[in-house]
């Protein structure tokens, strides 16, 4: 039998140590971003005033320094982000997720591959969810799938839902890439990368904060793939309406 008050005094000291995790996350990338200025601000003047002195090898240190500078400044911003999902408050409501993901696609696929990038968005169903935050869940799946399809000459994305065991699965398809299954798990984690970032740019942290908040929703996040076969992923949210025992 289990101790209420034991359960309650464990979730609170959970909590704080999770909000001090947070606060130490947020403080540590507002530090950083300073020093980062200027780090990329010299390397950028030196190019734009002294390149014609410098010989070619140091003009290509020079581009890395200011490279790997803008990565760092794009995995602070990240970091910062997903520190702010577990404070930020949640506004769920029913919602039809039609609208939202026709206005993902047209921001997930540039021009420049709307001939080659085909996406087939089937039946939504609805779901109860806080319309801003699954927005970046969709535009992060919706981006992987381009991203990852960018080899191919004709890319297939397949946007669909099923009803599940506790609510709606959302699932994102593609044609791409794909992965081996064993290091499913580390998709999910912040800044993990399952490819090399010449192959496929990027920090790693889209699908972190995709997960992160749809288990605030109280769903779940998961994948399944295939080297070159493509990759599906999938998200449950709560169903649209309660459902009383």
């Amino acid at each position: 039998m289990t101790n209420p008050d034991r359960d309650d005094d464990f979730k609170a000291r959970l909590a704080a140590v999770t909000a001090e995790l947070d606060a130490f996350s947020y403080a540590v990338a507002h530090d950083l971003r300073a020093p980062l200025r200027a780090v990329e601000g010299f390397s950028r003047i030196v190019m734009e005033d002294y390149a014609a002195d410098l010989p070619e090898d140091a003009r290509a240190y020079l581009d890395d320094v200011r490279g790997a500078a803008l990565r760092m400044a794009k995995m602070i911003d990240a970091l910062v982000i997903f520190s702010r999902l577990s404070r930020q408050p949640l506004f769920p409501r029913v919602m039809d997720h039609a609208e939202t993901v026709r206005q993902c696609v047209a921001e997930a696929v540039p021009p420049e591959a709307a001939g080659r990038v085909e996406v087939r968005v089937g039946e939504l169903l609805p779901g109860r969810a806080d319309p801003g935050l699954i927005r970046l869940v969709w535009l992060a799946l919706l981006g992987n799938a381009v991203k990852f399809t960018g080899a191919r000459a004709a890319a297939v994305i397949e946007v669909g839902s099923r009803p599940g065991p506790a609510g709606p699965e959302y699932f994102v398809r593609d044609n791409g890439a794909g992965f081996e299954m064993q290091y499913a798990d580390k998709l999910f984690g912040l800044f993990q990368r399952m490819h090399r970032a010449e192959e496929f740019p990027g920090v790693g942290a889209d699908l972190a904060i995709a997960r992160r908040i749809v288990a605030r929703h109280g769903g779940r996040m998961w994948a399944e793939a295939a080297p070159d076969h493509g990759a599906s992923f999938y998200f449950s949210l709560p169903p649209a309406e309660p459902v009383h025992g």
